[in-house]
């Protein structure tokens, strides 16, 4: 019988600059008391690539006047895929531009104080644990203020572990304080900013790390009887529903009588998954249907209903989301020679 078969290779790449393809996001918090605080951010996308530099943009502001203060916190972030198991040292580059300013202004009795620290971070999404390193703080000098404007780097010890996704951050908090030493005592005008703020996260570099969704997506794991093991890109490149298989190349081991898969989002599109399959393909080269009985979404929960037929019924897979997928066998597992994986469903990024 000849295989309708179609088999995606990812590119393993041993190093990466994940500048490349991510966001920027920002969050502001203000605290007031009877004074004035206020805060500016502004953040978006990409917009040119400079050499092995991409340009993010982040622009924080914060001021606080009379017994206030203001904080904006931005962080620009990447997704990446460990190639290896051990501990690497992570590269982070970034020009900053601006000035923090805390003067002693008005009565005595108030306090001013303005501060910046960067903080980068590598999450494990497997497994939820967080390493993280200030790789600046510093303080405005309450004479001159403190002026920024040039290239800063840092490093970070970081531990990987085989085909984990994670997280990389750059994360950036601009401070303002305004505080009363002396009960009652206010001052005629005493505020603290941070002033012509520009951020640009220029280069992040971490070796054994590779850009995730090789091209396309979704992600196909296949539980190989100690892990989740990487098996292929599914290309469903398509504005409507399409069909593709995948004869699996890992081992596919059996767990508790079950064949486990997982279906894993790590593009940075989302995939509309209509019917999956599994077919146990003996020495004769006959296809058995392994019978879905689980499916699980790491957001929506049991979705299995919705993946068993070819219908109008679809599960979204968006950004860094996993289907858990369980099939019973069709014959037995010494008769299996190979097995097919099926996906119907589409996924609207340009190949």
């Amino acid at each position: 019988m000849k295989r309708m078969i179609e088999i995606v290779m990812a590119v393993a790449i041993v190093s990466l600059s994940l500048a490349l393809v991510n966001p920027v996001k920002a969050h502001v918090f203000l605290s007031e008391f009877w004074g004035e605080a206020s805060t500016t951010t502004h953040w978006g996308f990409p917009l040119e690539l400079k050499g092995e530099y991409t340009t993010h943009v982040l622009k924080l502001g914060v001021r606080g006047v009379e017994l206030a203060s203001a904080t904006a916190r931005g962080n620009m972030y990447a997704w990446g895929i460990a190639t290896e198991t051990g501990w690497v040292t992570g590269t982070l580059k970034w020009y900053m531009k601006g000035t923090l300013v805390a003067p002693f202004i008005g009565k005595l009795g108030v306090t001013c104080d303005a501060w910046i620290t960067v903080k980068f971070q590598a999450y494990d999404d497997i497994t939820g644990a967080l390493v993280e390193k200030v790789v600046l703080h510093e303080h405005a000098d309450p004479i001159t203020g403190t002026q920024f404007d040039g290239e800063y780097s840092g490093t970070m010890n970081i531990p990987l572990y085989y085909l984990h996704l994670y997280k990389f951050t750059f994360d950036v908090e601009v401070h303002a304080e305004v505080a009363a030493l002396i009960g009652g005592a206010t001052a005629d005008f005493g505020g603290v900013f941070w002033s012509d703020s520009r951020i640009e996260w220029r280069f992040m570099d971490i070796p054994n790390v590779r850009l995730p969704g090789g091209g396309g997506c979704p992600t196909l794991f296949v539980w190989n009887g100690m892990d989740y093991a990487e098996e292929a890109v599914l290309n469903i490149h398509a504005e409507s529903d399409i069909t593709v298989q995948h004869e699996i190349q890992n081992t596919l081991a059996l767990d508790e009588g079950f064949y486990k898969l997982q279906l894993r989002e790590l593009d940075n599109f989302t995939s509309h998954i209509d019917q999956v399959k599994l077919y146990a393909v003996n020495g004769e080269e006959e296809w058995h249907l392994c019978p879905l009985t689980h499916v699980y979404h790491s957001e929506l929960g049991r979705v299995t209903w919705k993946l068993r037929l070819d219908d109008s019924k679809r599960v979204d897979l968006e950004p860094t989301e996993i289907i858990d997928l369980k099939f019973l066998p069709s014959i037995p597992y010494g008769e299996a020679a190979y097995f097919i994986f099926e996906i119907n469903g589409y996924n609207m990024k340009v190949p």
